[in-house]
């Protein structure tokens, strides 16, 4: 299953997750794929949303981090999974459309 399917199936569900449920997923894929669905996420949610400046800046510095080393530490992977389940419903519908192709 895509990294966008799962956010957006647990997004549906208002998931709460354990730490292990967390953690489980995100050994799931690589960091390759977590660093591109941040990029999607941030993309997706445009200049009008409703996510915390601070959430958008982390967002941003994990992206600067994973372009510059090629790698997230499993701490990033998990902040990206909570706050993607979290602020998924910002994401555009004509993102959200796209990804579904």
């Amino acid at each position: 299953m895509r990294t966008v399917d799962v956010i957006e199936s647990l997004s549906y569900d208002k998931a709460q997750l354990t730490p292990m449920q967390l953690g489980y997923i995100v050994d799931s894929y690589t960091d390759d794929q977590w660093a591109r669905v941040a990029e999607i996420f941030l993309r997706g949610i445009g200049k009008e949303h409703q996510v915390p400046g601070q959430v958008v800046g982390i967002f941003m510095g994990i992206g600067d981090f994973y372009r510059e080393t090629e790698r997230l530490t499993h701490k990033q992977k998990i902040w990206l999974l909570d706050h993607l389940i979290t602020h998924w419903n910002q994401v555009g519908v004509v993102m959200r459309s796209q990804l579904m192709l």
